[in-house]
């Protein structure tokens, strides 16, 4: 099954006066380096923090409670707990809503899955320009997929790649081409496409264990 998390960005710029440097727990992320992650999350000193520094670190203990501890359930409990104590619209709102959104899809409950995407649709000029830009995307036209909604899959799936090469970043980009590739192939019936959209992501991919080898 499809290691979730690892579609989420962090984006903490705001982020100050921490043991370490913050930008390493983006790059853990993108790597889905978790088991990293969690130390350095274990080594930040919460005295320090004010409280929306706080409730950022909340949100990625979150995370690592799926990641780590591999308590779903009790993850999505704690991120719904947390929405309710960040400001409706911010940032960090709309990255804890797209975390849920995976979440319940790790859990097959789409419906609820695409309730959580949907909530940020209203803030996208929030996230735009971010690095959660991309993986939100990604995220909606996934559940919009396997919701047969191809349409709107196609849509954000295309703004995904977009995204991806406007920023010359391999982050996603071979999952955004192998989603396009698979919906094209499976029900719009272009397999000239598909082939081409087949061999991006398989090149991408292949580029992407070179860089992280």
């Amino acid at each position: 099954m499809e290691d979730v998390a690892g579609l989420f960005s962090l984006d903490m710029t705001n982020v100050k006066d921490l043991s370490f440097d913050f930008y390493e727990l983006e790059e853990m992320l993108v790597k889905r380096d978790y088991k990293t992650l969690s130390v350095l999350v274990k080594s930040i000193n919460l005295e320090s923090l004010n409280k929306e520094e706080l409730l950022h670190v909340e949100w990625l203990k979150s995370i690592l409670l799926y990641q780590i501890e591999r308590k779903l359930d009790v993850a999505i409990e704690k991120l719904e707990s947390l929405s309710e104590k960040v400001g409706i619209g911010s940032l960090l709102f709309c990255k804890i809503c797209n975390t849920l959104g995976n979440f319940y899809s790790e859990r097959e409950d789409f419906l609820s899955s695409k309730k959580y995407y949907e909530l940020v649709l209203p803030y996208l000029d929030i996230i735009k320009g971010t690095r959660f830009e991309q993986p939100f995307y990604y995220s909606i036209s996934r559940i919009y997929g396997m919701m047969k909604q191809l349409d709107e899959a196609t849509k954000w799936n295309a703004l995904a790649i977009s995204k991806s090469l406007n920023a010359k970043s391999f982050y996603m980009l071979g999952d955004n081409y192998f989603f396009y590739n698979q919906k094209l192939f499976e029900e719009q019936k272009l397999i000239d496409s598909a082939i081409d959209s087949c061999n991006k992501a398989i090149t991408i991919f292949l580029c992407w264990k070179v860089m992280n080898i």
